[in-house]
């Protein structure tokens, strides 16, 4: 599909061109005094409107209410997005070249199966809003200076210190030792609202989400309780970072 639109866009873009330089020879210019060896005088550019509206129409005549819906969520399976995909005559393998430029440019996220170091269920899985892998993201790792906190955050440890002792203790322990339980990140996923005041995340969504931050080692399981739902992370990002002495850097 994303072949489609790219010569789509080329086609509408020649249209107009075409358009134009007949208005310019319906001028008062003689079309035979335009320099021909400057591109910007016989071939425009197409417009970001001309471009717009050819990706509209193309959307309009193919797209599936299937496909729709799966690339309005924050992310979806990637054989989800195969089988809606066939509907409208794109094959895999098409599909999967569109995701890895998409991946490229920074549209949509997708570590296929030839990424290392992740799981199959994070390969297996686009990620159609960037965004959202920022907000995961950004829940979990906390700046400890105060003076560094966005307002955001400080409403959100405000409504922490409001809610429960046990949140409140769990958050101090974040700060003082990098240790995050997990009820203290999935309750401040809880908490997390959009500017429309919407909950940003679904419970359900818990767990690709902590998958995704423990491939990225961006959490690393401490040594805990065998219950999962009560395993404590360190954040390494928030370690934190002095000058080393001389002598562990040039030793005698």
């Amino acid at each position: 599909m994303l072949e489609r639109l790219a010569h789509e866009g080329r086609t509408l873009g020649r249209t107009n061109t075409q358009n134009g330089g007949e208005d310019a020879a319906s001028g008062d210019e003689d079309p035979a005094s335009v320099d021909k060896n400057d591109a910007s005088s016989v071939r425009a550019a197409p417009t970001h409107a001309a471009w717009e509206g050819a990706v509209a129409k193309h959307l309009n005549a193919t797209a599936s209410e299937g496909l729709r819906t799966l690339c309005s969520q924050p992310f979806v399976k990637a054989t989800d997005l195969e089988k809606e995909a066939e509907l409208i005559g794109m094959d895999t393998k098409e599909l999967h070249s569109a995701l890895r430029f998409l991946h490229s440019v920074g549209s949509v996220l997708h570590y296929g199966s030839g990424t290392q170091d992740l799981s199959q269920k994070v390969q297996e899985t686009v990620f159609m809003q960037p965004q959202f892998i920022i907000d995961t993201i950004k829940y979990a790792i906390w700046e400890v200076r105060a003076e560094d906190v966005n307002d955001e955050l400080r409403t959100l440890e405000t409504q922490i210190h409001n809610k429960s002792r046990s949140m409140q203790m769990d958050l101090k322990l974040h700060f003082e030792s990098v240790e995050l339980t997990r009820s203290l990140l999935t309750g401040v996923w809880d908490l997390a609202k959009g500017l429309d005041e919407k909950p940003k995340f679904k419970r359900q969504n818990n767990t690709p989400m902590l998958d995704l931050l423990k491939r990225f080692m961006l959490l690393r399981v401490l040594v805990g309780p065998c219950d999962v739902k009560l395993e404590p992370y360190v954040v390494p990002a928030m370690l934190p970072t002095q000058v080393l002495l001389p002598e562990y850097i040039t030793p005698e």
